[in-house]
Order: structure tokens, then sequence, then C-alpha cells
């Protein structure tokens, strides 16, 4: 059974909506389709079981909807849920240095800055970032808190001396922020490993949570 076929089962339960949070979802949000489909913002296989997650982008929402296909001979859909959207990365915030000089400190390639003074917003307003802030963010797009956290450390540990530099001069600290479906108010949250716990202890980091519940409630 090759990858096509997978995403043509999960395609046709949302045509034909025959699980009931299929139907309970869309009574709700709508998915952003592309020539008459549903757009994919991943495909993601599970290396140990060999099942795949397939993520659909949700018109006008940060999350997303995701389906679980068994791979085998006579595959099947596992489970169906929103997934949040998340972002995990290494933000370095300064009053005194510029975005170049915190570069500087470090290997690791920054995937956003912004400099004290720059304009925040609307131009007309004239408002002003009062500090400089920059940001790593090696895996941005959909997946789990605890892969994408996962990934961020390994990338931080690539550049030990570097984070070191950043957390005493540029305040530097993980910031998590978690945009969850609030369709039945029960949110769920992030899940932190004794192993990874500990690598954020040995770079030195804290980890900040931002949570945020967006969408349609499921009807009654």
């Amino acid at each position: 059974m090759n990858n096509a076929n997978l995403i043509d089962i999960a395609l046709r339960e949302i045509k034909d909506k025959a699980w009931g949070v299929t139907k309970q979802f869309l009574e709700v949000h709508e998915l952003i389709y592309n020539e008459s489909k549903p757009v994919i913002s991943l495909f993601h296989k599970d290396d140990f079981s060999g099942d795949v997650v397939i993520y659909f982008a949700v018109r006008d929402e940060p999350f997303f909807f995701r389906i679980s296909v068994s791979k085998g001979e006579e595959p099947e859909i596992k489970w169906i849920d929103t997934e949040a959207n998340t972002s995990i990365f290494l933000r370095c915030d300064s009053d005194e240095l510029g975005s170049v000089e915190i570069l500087k400190m470090t290997n690791l390639i920054s995937y956003k800055v912004r400099d004290k003074g720059d304009h925040r917003g609307n131009p007309k307003l004239n408002a002003q970032w009062k500090s400089t802030t920059v940001f790593f963010e090696p895996n941005p797009g959909p997946g789990s808190f605890e892969d994408k956290l996962s990934k961020l450390l390994s990338y931080l540990e690539t550049d030990k001396k570097g984070v070191s530099d950043l957390v005493s001069r540029a305040k530097g600290y993980i910031q998590c922020v978690i945009e969850f479906h609030n369709g039945n108010t029960m949110l769920g949250g992030p899940h932190l490993t004794l192993l990874d716990l500990k690598r954020i202890v040995d770079l030195d980091l804290k980890i900040d949570f931002d949570l945020y519940a967006t969408g349609n409630f499921f009807k009654e």
C-alpha cells in the first residue's frame, strides 16, 4: 500500500464522515481546499509503527485536523482528532545589543529578528520595539510538542557554547506557543519527559508556555 492509497483513505473519510468526530468537527469548521481536494499540511510516518498521520489545514484557524492511518495489507483509520499549532523556539532579548551582535555569539541560524527601534504593527502609529529579539526555530509547521521540543534541543546542542552566551548575554530561553482547538474545552497539554528536562537543565535554559484556545465549539 503506497502513500497515495493511504491519503485516499483519509480523503474518503473527510467526504463520507463515517467517524463521529469527523462529522462533529466539519459541522463547525471548514478545511482548506485546492482544486477540490483538502490541503495536506504534513504527511508524517511513525518510524516505529509504520503508521502515517496526515495533517489537514483548517480555514482561518492555526490548528490542524489530523487522521492516523495504519500501514499494512489492510490499512484502516486508527484515530482522528485535532492537532494544536505548536511553535517551540529559542528566544533571545536584549535592550543593549542589536541582532547582528547577538547572532555573532552562535553558529545557530535565526529564522526571525527584530531590532530595537523597528516599527511595530501599523507604521502609521509609529510604534517601535523597545528591545531587540532574535528567534531560533529549526522545526516550524505542524507537529507534536514532544517531537518539536526534542528537535529543538538537538539543534541547540550542536552549539552549547553559543547557547550559553545567548543565555548569559541575551536572556535566551525556550518559548513554547500552543494554539489548541477549543471544541469541547478539554485542551490537553504538553508532556515533558525526564530526559527532556535534563537536556533543558544541561543547556541552562528556562522554558515558557503561552497557551491559547481558538476556533468554534462543537455543537451539542
